[in-house]
């Protein structure tokens, strides 16, 4: 039951859609509204990859801590990613997600809360991330294909990844 319902929110996700309670949502949201108290009709274009990258990190949360390891492969990990993910943890004819969870689960499941906080910043087709939470200090998407990948070893550039939430908010010119 549990698997079913993932992989309809997987595969609802990769075609475009969110799907909630049965109903299905676009993932990409063309344009909101530039301020509530605005009284201009202007409009500010939202990139649709920021909205399905913010859409797949939420969801991924969702599998990780429903333990729906085999479902969060499948969305995360390029499929030349995936041959080498079943290479190493093929068992007997199958893959052992749940060795595969309890040795990578948790952490990942705390990158992608510390991430999913933050802005994102889209620089070609990569997103990168400073967390803590990762062995290296950054974590990255690369979007290829249609799709969000998680990049094996973070491919951040030496420059500034994403900037953290402190810093956004020491970032920002105050107004007066």
């Amino acid at each position: 039951m549990l698997k079913g319902r993932w992989r309809h929110i997987v595969f609802g996700l990769m075609a475009g859609q969110m799907v909630l309670g049965g109903f299905a949502l676009p993932v990409a949201a063309a344009e909101t509204p530039a301020s509530k108290n605005s009284t201009s009709p202007s409009v500010v274009k939202v990139d649709e990859r920021e909205v399905m990258l913010r859409n797949l990190i939420d969801a991924g949360i969702l599998m990780l801590e429903g333990k729906a390891y085999e479902q969060f492969v499948q969305a995360f990990v390029s499929p030349e990613d995936r041959r080498r993910f079943e290479q190493a943890y093929a068992k007997q004819g199958g893959i052992n997600y749940e060795v595969w969870g309890s040795e990578k689960g948790t952490r990942l499941l705390n990158v992608l809360k510390q991430i999913s906080v933050k802005d994102i910043v889209i620089k070609g087709n990569k997103v990168c991330y400073r967390t803590d939470a990762a062995p290296s200090g950054s974590f990255s998407f690369a979007y290829t294909k249609g799709a969000w990948f998680i990049e094996n070893q973070a491919k951040c550039p030496a420059d500034k990844p994403a900037p953290t939430p402190d810093e956004q908010i020491r970032d920002k010119p105050i107004k007066p």
